[in-house]
């Protein structure tokens, strides 16, 4: 089948789609427009969710993504998954959930969104294939009972992941400390200045 022009209309859809989201590239958009501007972080959250959909898959499971990343619950989408994008605090656009509010994700929206605290996220237990929180994760003990949360929503078997803001030692030696959580991945040894860190953690019981 061709189009109009005479071109493979597979062609054409190929030739739709963006361009992979490389490392390379990724440098190089960072070097043109700086790490600020949007077209760097769609791309730096279509590279992030492009390696975890390498290393676990992605399609067809259920993603609770916490935080204000709109960009990186985009790619989840992008990447199969169904995603539920839990936003902190109240906007303009939607009311804090309640219980009642409680979203089905046997089926929920392309795009549904809801408002809700991190430390209480109206998700019932283990219904997540993958819990991902964004750097709004708050810092020192405040984030233990976000990820406690993560953790709750988060089915045994399946993945948290925390997108932080340089290493942070002490959560990651709580995180360590844990008998539910097994950390996938190797933070790094040095703290680089507004440096992304991911770490990756299955939950074990």
């Amino acid at each position: 089948m061709s189009t109009g022009d005479g071109v493979p209309a597979a062609r054409c859809a190929a030739d739709a789609r963006p361009p992979a989201a490389t490392a390379l590239r990724l440098l190089a958009t960072a070097a043109r427009h700086g790490v600020a501007d949007p077209a760097y972080q769609r791309l730096h959250a279509a590279y992030r969710v492009r390696r975890l959909d390498r290393s676990f898959g992605l399609a067809d499971r259920q993603v609770v993504a916490v935080g204000t990343d709109v960009w990186r619950a985009d790619a989840f989408r992008a990447a199969g998954a169904r995603c539920l994008t839990v936003e902190p605090g109240t906007t303009g656009r939607a009311q804090p959930a309640t219980p009642a509010d409680a979203p089905d994700l046997a089926a929920p929206g392309p795009g549904e969104r809801i408002v809700a605290d991190g430390y209480w996220l109206p998700v019932k237990d283990g219904a997540a294939d993958l819990a991902y929180c964004d750097a709004a994760l708050p810092s020192g003990p405040d984030a233990v009972g976000v990820v406690d949360e993560l953790a709750r929503i988060t089915r045994v078997g399946g993945l948290v992941c925390l997108s932080l803001t340089g290493a942070r030692r002490p959560l990651v030696h709580l995180l360590r400390r844990r008998e539910d959580l097994a950390l996938l991945t190797r933070p790094p040894i040095v703290r680089l200045p507004r440096r992304r860190t991911e770490l990756v953690l299955r939950r074990t019981a």
